[in-house]
């Protein structure tokens, strides 16, 4: 249950776009559509709380998505394994969208729910290993050395920040009580 109450955009003071999500059902492969809700997320509207934070929040989160040097796909399998790694259901749920919608598979998905990395090639495998280690605080030499041998420095600080951004937000996420707005569609999207 929500800890922090939240905003009811129709009161919101600010810019009700810092509100919305990025995106519209099109975005979603149509067997989905039902599975998720559009419009006002939760994790905005309890941040909303500190209105001049929201505005930043949103601006740190594009910048890290944006500019992490991974593709559409590794940027959301990178987001899936730190989800998982840190047990937040609102982040999983959020991102099993994104995820349908640059392309992973239910399958795929599902599989980093279970935590598989040697179901993806190895620079997925790499790239999944080394998140869920971040995320974990367990990365070690040889996680590293794996990931570093695939991936270039700038994308390797990229996915780095990326995961510590999603780690952070778990947390807050977590004390502060915020739920999926629909059903958790569960770690190995029993639903779908």
């Amino acid at each position: 249950m929500a800890r922090v109450p939240y905003v009811d955009p129709e009161s919101f003071p600010g810019d009700r776009d810092l509100l919305e999500t990025s995106m519209d059902d099109e975005d979603l492969p149509e067997e989905y559509r039902d599975l998720f809700s559009t419009g006002a997320r939760r994790v905005h509207r309890t941040v909303a709380n500190n209105p001049d934070l929201l505005r930043g929040f949103r601006e740190s989160n594009a910048t890290t998505w944006h500019e992490s040097g991974l593709s559409d796909r590794e940027r959301e399998l990178t987001i899936l394994a730190s989800a998982r790694a840190n047990g937040s259901r609102y982040e999983w749920h959020q991102h099993v969208r994104h995820g349908l919608s640059v392309g992973l598979t239910p399958a795929e998905i599902s599989a980093v729910g279970r935590r598989d990395h040697d179901a993806f090639p190895e620079r997925e495998a790499a790239l999944l290993a080394y998140a869920s280690a971040t995320a974990e605080g367990t990365v070690d030499d040889d996680t590293f050395d794996r990931f570093a041998a695939t991936f270039d420095r700038e994308t390797v600080v990229g996915a780095t920040m990326l995961v510590g951004s999603y780690t952070g937000l778990a947390r807050s996420l977590d004390a502060m009580g915020v739920e999926p707005e629909e059903a958790f569609v569960g770690w190995e999207l029993e639903g779908l």
